[in-house]
């Protein structure tokens, strides 16, 4: 299928896709919201709208709409509305993706040596450890529910990353913080009342005390340039520092940005390993002969065939960002229609990832696959323009560290071993909560 810009328009609006009696398509998208999105490009084209309850909601989609975001999405778009009321429930800080602009500009430009992949270095031997200790943790429980045991690994890294300091006990509070307000303001797939209840209350004052706690520490003592200490040191763009609120922000954005992204697209990858026996005995042999030489640099990761390609597999076939969620701040044509001022627009970047005239056989989990020469703009995990993922090469990093040594630690096997993950998109695509291991140690 070709789709482009066209210069020529109708007064009609795009086709909607048929769906429930007051739910719209909302549930469609509460589960394998790529595999919809594809089957609508399909059947639609380029451009249509959905319905979540009753709002509507355009939809553009192809080569020609990841271009569309890549060069003229910071003119054309705004993510004010669909990520505003997270920044306003924080007291209106520093929030990178409700940002636009110079202001967002010059945040990126303070945080991106927080967020680079040469962050990790420092840390490797620590992050290494991390993982043997929960990978040894899941040995005593012997069945694993994969996706809660990935995020509680994850954030623990990042927290060493970024902050110099693991979650530890304050895990579960951040966790219920994030999910419940991502679904109410940003999702809106829960009632604003959700932000009264004690949960969230209790949920929303453990994380600013455990990032309160971090930004003293580090007032204290630096830890030699991570993301807390960038942002004590920073000044805004009218030379003022950072106020505290700020900083928590940009502390709450850091998790926000890994433990349901990097965390779900770890445990698609240890999923689609365990489905690929041939692919984790490749990728098993090579992390093994790595890591007894020694603790490994991200040059060593790169390196290894066969871990690169499933990770990088991964992040084509089971993306956490397929959409880029915005609001048209400026009418535009695409595909034939009109796009007014005020249109709520996602752009299905992920769309891409699953045409066959980029990637032979894209229903397959290859990790052999080849990902150049592709033309540009259609391997987009971490979406594209200017809010393109700030910590995409630290992730990539990270995912592929984290696979190598958890199945390089025990021996892995889904239970029950017939079940095939039934993908769910709350808060984020993942492969839902019955998806389990069995893990025991290593013969």
């Amino acid at each position: 299928m070709t789709d482009t810009l066209l210069t020529t328009t109708t007064a009609e609006r795009p086709p909607l896709v048929p769906g429930l009696p007051l739910l719209g398509n909302a549930l469609k998208l509460r589960g394998d919201m790529t595999r919809f999105l594809v089957e609508n490009y399909h059947r639609f084209g380029a451009i249509y709208r959905i319905r979540i309850l009753s709002r509507d909601y355009t939809i553009l989609a192809g080569i020609e709409a990841n271009r569309l975001l890549a060069k003229q999405g910071n003119d054309l778009f705004t993510g004010e509305r669909f990520f505003g009321g997270f920044a306003r429930e924080m007291g209106n800080g520093a929030f990178l993706p409700a940002m636009e602009d110079d202001p967002h500009r010059h945040l990126r430009k303070v945080l991106r040596p927080g967020y680079a992949k040469e962050a990790i270095t420092p840390h490797i031997e620590r992050l290494i450890s991390i993982a043997r200790e929960h990978v040894e943790g899941w040995t005593t429980r012997g069945r694993v529910p994969v996706v809660a045991a990935i995020q509680h690994l994850i954030t623990d890294q990042l927290g060493i990353v970024l902050g110099g300091r693991a979650l530890g006990a304050y895990f579960p509070y951040v966790r219920d913080f994030l999910r419940i307000i991502v679904n109410v303001t940003m999702l809106g797939t829960s009632p604003r009342w959700t932000l009264r209840s004690k949960r969230y209350l209790t949920a929303r004052a453990k994380t600013r005390e455990f990032l309160q706690h971090l930004i003293d520490d580090h007032r204290i003592t630096p830890q030699g340039g991570d993301l807390v200490d960038l942002s004590l040191d920073a000044r805004d763009r009218e030379g003022n520092p950072y106020t505290n609120d700020d900083l928590i922000l940009i502390g709450i954005g850091a998790y926000v940005a890994g433990m349901d992204t990097l965390a779900n697209t770890l445990s698609f990858m240890l999923y689609a390993l365990l489905k690929h026996p041939a692919a984790l005995a490749a990728v098993r042999s090579e992390a093994e002969a790595l890591l007894q030489q020694g603790t490994p640099t991200l040059g060593d990761l790169r390196s290894l065939k066969a871990l690169h390609g499933a990770a990088l597999e991964t992040l084509r076939m089971y993306m956490i960002a397929p959409i880029t969620m915005r609001t048209a701040r400026q009418a535009f044509q695409f595909g034939g229609y009109d796009i007014p001022i005020g249109t709520d627009v996602m752009v299905a970047n992920g769309v891409t990832h699953f045409l066959p005239e980029y990637f032979y056989a894209p229903n397959e989990f290859r990790h052999e696959r080849t990902f150049s020469g592709l033309p540009a703009n259609v391997y987009t995990p971490f979406s594209l323009g200017a809010h393109t993922c700030l910590g995409a090469g630290m992730a990539e990093s990270l995912l592929m560290l984290s696979a190598a040594v958890i199945v390089t630690r025990a021996d892995l096997s889904i239970d029950p071993p017939n079940h095939t993950a039934q993908i769910v998109s709350t808060p984020a695509p993942n492969p839902g909560d019955r998806f389990a291991m069995r893990v025991s140690a290593k013969q």
